[in-house]
C-alpha cells in the first residue's frame, strides 16, 4: 500500500476530471528529461531553452536545454516535453489578469 499526501495523487486518478466537466493543471516530472502538463490552454512561445505555456494557473515557464515538445493535444489540455528541465516558474500576475477579464465577461 502507498502513502497518499495531501495535494498528490497516483498516476492515473483523473488528472484531468474528464466527464465532471473540470479540468485540472497538473505537473508529473520523470527525472529532470520528461515533464507532462495538464490544463494548458495555450502555447505562448517555445525554443529549446524555453517554453511558455498558458494554464489554468497562469502562464508557465519551462527552461533548460534541449527542450522540445514530444506531444501536444490541446483538445485534452495536455503537453508533453522533453529535454534537461531545470526551472519551472510562474509569471506574476498574467493568473490574476485572466481571472478579472473572465470575471467581467460574466457580469
Amino acid at each position: 500500500m502507498t502513502e497518499q499526501r495531501s495535494g498528490l495523487r497516483p498516476q492515473g486518478q483523473g488528472s484531468l476530471g474528464m466527464g465532471s466537466g473540470m479540468a485540472k493543471h497538473t505537473l508529473t516530472m520523470i527525472g529532470r528529461q520528461s515533464l507532462k502538463v495538464t490544463g494548458v490552454d495555450n502555447v505562448k512561445s517555445f525554443d529549446e531553452k524555453e517554453i511558455l505555456l498558458e494554464t489554468l494557473e497562469g502562464v508557465l515557464v519551462v527552461g533548460g536545454e534541449e527542450l522540445g515538445i514530444k506531444n501536444l493535444n490541446l483538445e485534452q489540455s495536455q503537453v508533453e516535453i522533453e529535454g534537461t528541465v531545470r526551472v519551472l516558474s510562474y509569471l506574476a500576475g498574467e493568473h490574476s489578469r485572466r481571472k478579472k477579464f473572465v470575471e467581467r465577461l460574466f457580469k
